[in-house]
């Protein structure tokens, strides 16, 4: 996972990124649904090239992000130093014990990565490094339109790996399955928020294009071969359901905030 990371580094905002002004508006929202804490720690678990993470070291005391790439990180320090503003990153494994002290983090935010990381594991640290005052877990997520061409796309990509008897990596099953963990150990959760909203276009062979580039496929490690067919028989279902692959369509995403609030213990 880490060459795959560090190979996508470069281009990874152009690919997968979110528009700036989004993530200016996600950054104040994770602050406001956080509670807005005076002097506290805001960790972010993945923190990648910074995209939303640069605004949140601006609007926070103290910032510490960490992710498995390295790569990646370099991409965040460029973009950080440009501000003239200090902030730790650490590279770091999400799977591994968390380079955060014991009871030090006011906030922990997480922008599409908590489900690749074992459950149990960032349940165990989301307790450790939560402050004694109280802390609050906070995760972000892309939402899109059900009809929208990258849903589409999307959807029958995982029936196509299906069909090779292979399950994708279920997101949203993981998100609640790790709520439900923290409430269990007497968390609460949180109103979700709409952190912001914009408009884009993509064209269908611009998925096709993305998968192509990862080494693996709806967040699990597959063989090249069964890449290569499964992507084969997307390209065709594509042009049958879209016609012109390269026509960019317009389409509608969210950005969504969830998450649990640990109260004070004490």
């Amino acid at each position: 996972m880490t060459i795959s990371f560090d190979r996508q580094a470069e281009q990874f905002d152009a690919r997968a990124g979110l528009p700036d002004d989004a993530c200016l508006a996600i950054a104040a929202a994770i602050i406001q649904m956080a509670g807005d804490p005076p002097d506290g720690l805001l960790v972010e678990v993945g923190a990648g090239t910074g995209q939303i993470g640069q605004h949140l070291l601006r609007a926070v005391p103290r910032y510490a992000g960490f992710d498995l790439s390295g790569a990646m990180l370099q991409v965040f320090r460029e973009r950080f130093e440009l501000h003239e503003r200090e902030a730790q990153l650490i590279e770091a494994d999400g799977n591994q014990r968390w380079p955060v002290a014991d009871a030090s983090a006011d906030v922990i935010f997480s922008s599409r990565t908590l489900h690749l990381l074992d459950r149990g594991h960032v349940v165990r640290e989301v307790f450790r490094v939560a402050a004694a005052r109280g802390a609050a877990l906070i995760t972000g997520r892309v939402r899109r339109e059900p009809n929208s061409v990258k849903a589409e796309m999307r959807r029958q990509m995982r029936v196509l790996l299906r069909d090779e008897g292979i399950e994708g990596r279920d997101s949203q099953r993981n998100r609640r399955d790790l709520f439900d963990d923290c409430v269990a150990r007497g968390a609460r959760l949180l109103d979700p928020r709409v952190a912001a909203r914009w408009q884009i276009e993509h064209a269908p062979l611009a998925s096709i294009e993305s998968w192509q580039a990862k080494e693996g496929l709806a967040g699990v490690s597959v063989s090249a071969k069964v890449k290569q067919n499964v992507l084969k028989r997307l390209h065709a279902w594509a042009v049958d359901r879209f016609g012109d692959l390269l026509q960019p369509l317009a389409m509608q995403e969210t950005y969504v905030l969830e998450g649990v609030a640990i109260d004070s213990r004490g």
